[in-house]
């Protein structure tokens, strides 16, 4: 978990055809699972921006699902990171 003083933000990550899904969650309600599948690899890219109206302290959850799709031969979760963004 981690605290979100910000306003928007952005997760970033590779995806490729061993990768899994991942759920993330805002205080533990605004979720989103996240499949990292690619036929190909496929390097860095922004998967999922939050906005806010204001800043305020949030806590983001991260929870690797340990489920892949069908055609995926792997269930890894490779995160780069959370950027926030500021003026």
């Amino acid at each position: 978990m981690a605290r979100c003083e910000t306003l928007p933000w952005r997760m970033g990550a590779s995806a490729g055809p061993d990768r899994g899904h991942v759920r993330v969650c805002v205080n533990r309600a605004r979720c989103a699972v996240i499949d990292r599948y690619s036929p190909a690899r496929q390097p860095r890219r922004i998967l999922k921006t939050w906005a806010y109206p204001a800043a305020a302290d949030r806590t983001l959850t991260v929870t690797v699902l340990g489920t892949k799709r069908a055609a995926s031969t792997g269930r890894t979760v490779e995160l780069d990171g959370f950027v926030a963004i500021t003026d």
